[in-house]
């Protein structure tokens, strides 16, 4: 087995694990990235809509106060407000520090330009230039620049290459094992310090605008390692996603300029479901969407964004890139109607984290949309790139730290169990079995979306907990022929797992908030005014709730 000692190991090649990594490296720390597909270029940076919600004073009637003030308001008081607080203070810090490391943001004039999504009180979406790559991968305006600085200083990259296990000896983190697709062998790492930085898990659902190599990967590494996870059945859903003619976010900042939803009858519906209208926040957005659709007033799988009302100028001006893509597909922004319906998009869930993103497993830190706390019920457009700028940075500076204070043990070899999870391994290579991974993950994919995505309730979730159950089980009865096949048996393996707490932790939520909506319980129940916390326990997951 190939060995790789390393002083800080992070898992992830997307914009969170770069910015640790960027952060923790300096003259004497070796940090390596391990990516399961390019760092850099991949996950769901890549996809992003490349714009940050940024407070700063210099902003015209903004201040980390306000923002303060609207993501506690749309986290219909589950998250952590803590974190809330740091990520809101130190928001407007990334704007200098991403432009450090080559990013450009767009300007207007001398002035930064702005715009306004939805939920937010004044124009705080400060959109990165794109003019140099596609518009459908546009967040390589950021990652590509990150990963050109972190090369420079020498941070080591290793590519397509999974981790499926965290090593630990004393209770403490020392290292992974990870599977390479280009060796087709399994590498060890040793490290004093690991960062998680892999991810959310949205491809849970058939219909979803994540990158495929979004698997929970993030989750199922810390359950093993002994951490905590919360809010697991929190998921939001992107309300104006676009399937055909071309897949693409239709951006939501586009309301803030004058857009509106309309239904086939061409009745703009938004103001039936929310007082804020078109200007409401993406649950409210994606509930509108998908009950218009349901109800028969889609066409048939979908709703219109109708940008008709927005200036010429203003389209020209701030969605041109969008503009063009979509003449691809003979749509003309200005005068038709674009089609769109919800997708699974950002996991509002995740691993617990305190002080400098420490999940309270002693070597083992995470960051970015793998973690949960910031957002509670539902996020902001425009905060999850600043959290995880702001957030990744805080995990490299505390990984460097650990290491430089020489509080990590030297390295560790528990040889015997990684022996013995080696082994278990390969035993696995060239299994014959019933079924096929591939089968297993779109029946789960099509399961989950048709019972427990936007919509809920009691009988749907009880059908996806039974076929939850029946997939466990015939997944260890899968054919395995190689290396590939056996990452894409992990990689199902976690979307199972994180299907099953999405799944019971929706059961156990008796009510509808944020992102969660239960038809049978379409009220907020104080009594639910906390979290539900998910660790395992005699190699089960165990789910109890904390009061508020």
């Amino acid at each position: 087995m190939k060995t790789i000692k390393t002083d800080i190991l992070v898992i992830g090649g997307g914009l969170a694990g770069l910015a640790a990594a960027l952060e923790a490296k300096n003259e004497k720390n070796t940090v390596t990235i391990v990516c399961k597909s390019l760092a850099g270029k991949s996950g769901n940076t890549v996809v992003t809509g490349s714009a940050m919600a940024l407070a700063r004073y210099d902003n015209d009637g903004d201040s980390p106060e306000l923002l303060f003030r609207d993501v506690m308001k749309s986290s219909q008081g589950i998250n952590d407000e803590g974190m809330a607080e740091y990520f809101a203070i130190h928001s407007g810090e990334v704007l200098e520090k991403l432009s450090g490391y080559g990013v450009v943001f767009r300007r207007t004039g001398d002035r930064y330009m702005t715009k306004r999504p939805p939920g937010h009180s004044v124009f705080r979406s400060f959109p990165v230039d794109i003019s140099k790559v596609p518009y459908n991968v546009r967040g390589l305006s950021i990652s590509l620049p990150l990963f050109k600085s972190a090369v420079e200083k020498n941070v080591n990259i290793i590519n397509n290459t999974m981790v499926y296990k965290l090593l630990k000896s004393d209770g403490r983190v020392y290292g992974a094992l990870a599977i390479s697709k280009k060796d087709s062998a399994i590498i060890r790492f040793l490290a004093k310090v690991v960062i998680i930085a892999a991810g959310g898990g949205a491809n849970i659902y058939s219909k979803t605008d994540n990158t495929g190599d979004i698997t929970g990967d993030s989750y199922a590494l810390a359950l093993d390692a002994g951490a905590e996870l919360r809010d697991m059945e929190f998921v939001q859903y992107y309300p104006t996603m676009m399937f055909k003619p071309i897949k693409i976010c239709i951006s939501n900042p586009l309301f803030g300029e004058g857009a509106i939803l309309s239904n086939v009858q061409n009745e703009r519906f938004m103001e039936h479901y929310s007082t804020m209208g078109n200007m409401a926040t993406r649950d409210s957005m994606a509930l509108a969407v998908y009950s218009e659709i349901r109800a028969g007033r889609g066409g048939p799988d979908y709703v219109y964004v109708d940008c008709s009302g927005i200036p010429e100028n203003v389209i020209d001006g701030k969605f041109a890139e969008l503009k063009k893509l979509l003449s691809k597909g003979n749509i003309d922004i200005l005068r038709d109607r674009i089609p769109v319906s919800p997708a699974a998009h950002f996991y509002l869930g995740g691993i617990k984290v305190a002080n400098g993103c420490e999940t309270g497993v002693p070597g083992l830190l995470a960051c970015g949309e793998a973690v949960w706390g910031v957002h509670g019920a539902n996020r902001l457009s425009g905060n999850s790139l600043t959290e995880t700028v702001v957030f990744g940075l805080l995990a490299g500076r505390r990984a460097a730290q650990e290491v430089r204070k020489g509080v990590s043990p030297e390295y560790t070899c528990n040889c015997e169990a990684e022996l013995g999870c080696d082994e278990k391994l390969y035993e696995t290579i060239q299994r014959d079995g019933g079924c096929d991974v591939a089968g297993i993950k779109k029946r789960l994919r099509k399961i989950m979306w048709d019972n427990a995505a936007v919509v809920r309730n009691a009988n749907g979730l009880k059908n996806a907990r039974e076929a939850i159950k029946d997939l466990k089980e015939k997944i260890e009865d899968c054919r395995i022929g190689d290396m590939t096949d056996r990452m894409r048996y992990e990689e199902t393996r976690n979307l199972i797992r994180v299907s099953e707490m999405v799944t019971e932790g929706a059961l156990a939520r008796r009510e509808s908030r944020g992102a969660h909506y239960r038809e049978d319980y379409p009220g907020k129940d104080k009594k639910f005014e906390g979290n539900f916390v998910y660790k395992m326990k005699n190699d089960r997951i165990e789910m109890v709730f904390d009061h508020k």
